[in-house]
């Protein structure tokens, strides 16, 4: 059953992230097509970081006190309820940004769930696996999400465009509809010790991870991470013409960075997690993103197609991991607080320094080089957080206490 689980989280996220992303490919087209700007048809993805942060604290908060299945039938339902409110786009554009404002109010209650999915239905050892294989689907969804407005738009056309409006309400139709009918709060049996434990209250999570000097550390760390992602995704239009690259070339580079993040995190997520060194694996690999992201300065990389795709890839290579390490970490620092407080938390301070560093570079006039620049000193900042950061595992060492005593009675 704890498949099935997996199986329709991923889908519940990858059908959110779908629609969030499926204009980024094809801005020009639509705004062709409609006759509006681009900047409205910009504000068809951008509209989930704005209200991602507003929601972030009502659904962690239902997530912690009512429950996984409910959480996950609303983040559902809107995503759905937004998806047909989309379809009337096929006459007026303006109702597929109110149908992405639906989509995007669900988008926190799907994303906030990863790490409470991961502890209520793994075990232990099997709880980093599932938590990465979670916190990556969102960017596969963002893959998909490129790749096939691309192909089914291709004619430029309204019908086209309607089409695809068509195929995502139909997929995610019946994604909540399998959500509703299968998916359950937790199983019969506990995986763990610490599955049946109860959590804190949402005033007193909240407190504790305030008062908690790791969990800030980390949080700024996690922030400075997530953050570059999201505003490389916002910005690497601007980062890759302004080195005379074409629009084919530059989605390109954006579903080779996304894929080199999926594989980066389940090759090393595997390695890392069972040795447990959380802390190091984000340090080396946050620090092996500076340097990398400082290559974009070179005179050498402009123009340079397959320097610049390596570059792209090697940053989601060494980015995208330090999400599910982040979550994982946080559990461990703050436990008993709810996971779904703990990376609810985490994931607003990425959205929040996305949104930072993207109005800064917005405010440079999006050169390429400023850009670098301010891509290169957030993952700095989140290195000095990092050092900073005490690992503890609250979480593990519960489990492994209280399985002994099991033992020996």
């Amino acid at each position: 059953m704890r498949w099935v689980i997996m199986a329709l989280f991923c889908l519940a996220n990858i059908s959110n992230a779908i629609i969030e992303i499926s204009f980024s490919g094809i801005t020009e087209t639509v705004a062709d097509i409609y006759n509006v700007p681009t900047t409205w048809v910009e504000m068809c993805s951008e509209i989930f970081m704005f209200t991602y942060i507003p929601m972030c604290f009502p659904s962690f908060y239902f997530l912690d006190n009512f429950g996984i299945r409910k959480g996950m039938v609303i983040g559902s339902a809107a995503t759905v309820t937004g998806a047909f409110i989309r379809l009337g786009g096929f006459w007026n554009f303006y109702l597929i940004l109110v149908g992405n404002f639906f989509v995007a109010l669900g988008h926190p209650f799907l994303a906030n769930s990863i790490s409470k999915v991961s502890a209520f239905w793994f075990k232990p050892e099997s709880r980093p696996f599932a938590t990465t294989i979670f916190a990556i689907c969102i960017p596969a969804g963002f893959m998909i999400g490129y790749i096939i407005p691309v192909v089914i738009s291709s004619g430029s056309g309204r019908a086209e465009i309607g089409f695809l409006m068509l195929v995502q309400f139909l997929f995610s139709s019946i994604v909540a509809i399998s959500v509703v009918l299968f998916f359950k709060d937790k199983p019969k049996y506990p995986p763990s010790i610490t599955a049946s434990h109860s959590r804190k209250k949402f005033l007193e999570s909240i407190k504790e991870c305030i008062k908690n000097k790791s969990f800030i550390y980390l949080f700024v760390a996690f922030a400075c991470s997530e953050g570059t992602l999201n505003a490389l995704v916002n910005l690497i239009n601007p980062l890759s013409t302004g080195k005379g690259f074409n629009d084919d070339e530059i989605s390109t580079f954006g579903v080779i960075e996304i894929a080199a993040g999926l594989v980066g995190s389940l090759i090393i997520c595997h390695f890392f997690t069972k040795s447990r060194k959380y802390r190091l694996s984000i340090l080396v690999l946050m620090t092996m993103s500076a340097v990398v992201v400082s290559m974009f300065l070179l005179p050498s990389e402009k123009n340079n197609f397959v320097l610049t795709s390596f570059l792209f890839g090697l940053v989601g290579f060494l980015v995208h991991p330090t999400m599910p390490l982040g979550f994982e970490l946080a559990c461990e620092i703050t436990f008993p607080v709810g996971e779904a407080t703990t990376t609810g938390l985490l994931n607003s301070g990425g959205m929040l320094v996305g949104i930072i560093e993207t109005s800064i570079a917005q405010g440079f006039g999006n050169d390429s080089t400023a850009i670098a620049f301010i891509l290169m000193i957030g993952l700095i900042i989140g290195i000095v957080s990092i050092i900073l950061c005490k690992e503890e595992f609250k979480r593990s060492n519960q489990d492994i206490q209280e399985e002994s005593v099991l033992m020996d009675t």
